[in-house]
């Protein structure tokens, strides 16, 4: 075993929250914490970092680790993450296709309350790229829409009378308020399925064209509490730091469709700006993630559970990146890589629970003496046990 140029950051302690569980098992027959674990790998924060790899441990105790050839900055990247990681899990809705259906119609029947049915037959309807093309497709039916009134492929063309600019979910204001800089209607009703009554109302105040909006559902905004007495002074410092073209500032609940995520951000103290945060939603919940344009397989691992009663140690998380089996220790967060025959070894003993079954494994796969093969399986063993890697559990 050598000390190799790998270090570990535990990224989660915990398992997926109740709600979060289930959606995913809807999913997916694969443990949870790895299907979160494919979605933050799916996170550009992660593809634009070292190699490494993120790993799922479900026994004894979930955890949820990032192992790779990390420098200090990435180091304090993934540590900083883990804040962030905690408040996006604590506040994730997943919304199906039923229930943004179900969102829908509640959109509908809020536009047909505040402006009837005749007024809004004279209006045109318009979608924010790319969420808001899909609500405003659905939303069209919901509304017996003609086709005439929904406005495709002319982004920079104004309408006559009412323009509706529909969207998914609006959090800050940055991504409407950008798109009606592309134009110059005078009369604009912003229709989105999610967002906070103070987005609503800085909306209609900061922008000039806009004269109503209308949600279907309202987002609680989570920071006052989060930040407590400290929430001020967190406010103002946000408001320094985001875009001038931001309406609103507040930490509202991580709002998922099957089409897409809502980008998250948080502070980087080495960089000492705003930088993407976690996406906690796997690619098999996520059409944007599945298809995203990162590219190259997802950087997840399930570590191999111990049939015991020999078994990696409770105090580590294993996992394996370029053939080299790597195990960090929690307590000290040394790392060690195993290769070639020593990684064998590994994979054996943990498979097997015992090192006699382990040889029997190994013999099928190298040309060796049995009683050399036993005297160095011993001799691994005992190391590993010393130095708290692997351990005995009671069967």
């Amino acid at each position: 075993m050598t000390d190799p140029p790998y270090r570990v950051v535990i990224l989660h302690r915990e398992g997926v929250p109740q709600e979060l569980e289930t959606v995913f098992a809807e999913a997916s027959a694969a443990p949870p914490l790895l299907l979160l674990a494919r979605g933050l790998a799916s996170s550009p924060v992660w593809r634009n970092s070292s190699p490494g790899i993120l790993v799922a441990r479900l026994e004894p105790t979930p955890i949820l680790a990032a192992i790779g050839h990390f420098d200090d900055a990435d180091e304090v990247r993934l540590s900083a993450l883990n804040h962030q990681l905690r408040t996006v899990l604590q506040r994730t809705v997943y919304l199906d296709h039923s229930r943004v259906e179900v969102a829908c119609e509640a959109l509908a029947e809020r536009l047909l309350g505040r402006f009837g049915r005749d007024r809004i037959a004279g209006m045109q309807f318009v979608g924010v790229p790319r969420g808001g093309l899909i609500v405003l497709g659905m939303l069209s039916y919901a509304l017996g829409l003609k086709r005439h009134q929904v406005v495709t492929g002319a982004q920079g063309v104004d309408v006559s009378g009412t323009l509706v600019v529909v969207d998914d979910c609006a959090l800050s204001g940055l991504r409407i308020h950008q798109f009606l800089e592309t134009r110059s209607d005078s009369d604009v009703v912003i229709a989105t399925l999610f967002s906070h009554p103070d987005l609503r109302t800085s909306m209609i105040e900061r922008l000039r064209q806009v004269s109503d909006v209308v949600s279907a559902y309202d987002l609680h905004d989570n920071a006052p509490r989060d930040r407590g007495e400290a929430y001020g002074a967190w406010r103002l410092r946000w408001a320094e730091r985001s875009d001038p073209k931001t309406l609103w500032i507040g930490t509202p609940d991580h709002v998922c469709f099957p089409w897409g995520e809502p980008e998250t951000t948080f502070w980087n103290p080495v960089t000492e700006r705003e930088e993407l945060g976690w996406q906690v939603i796997p690619p098999e919940l996520c059409l944007k993630s599945r298809h995203g344009t990162f590219g190259g397989p997802l950087t997840a691992q399930l570590q191999q559970a111990g049939k015991g009663p020999l078994r990696p140690s409770a105090r580590v998380v294993v996992g394996e990146i370029d053939g080299a089996v790597v195990i960090a220790d929690l307590d000290t967060l040394r790392t060690y890589a195993l290769v070639e025959v020593a990684a064998a070894m590994w994979r054996a003993v943990v498979a097997a629970g015992d090192p006699a079954n382990a040889v029997a494994t190994l013999l099928s796969e190298f040309d060796v003496e049995p009683d050399t093969l036993h005297a160095e399986m011993r001799a691994f063993v005992d190391e590993l046990l010393v130095v708290g890697l692997l351990e005995h559990v009671a069967p």
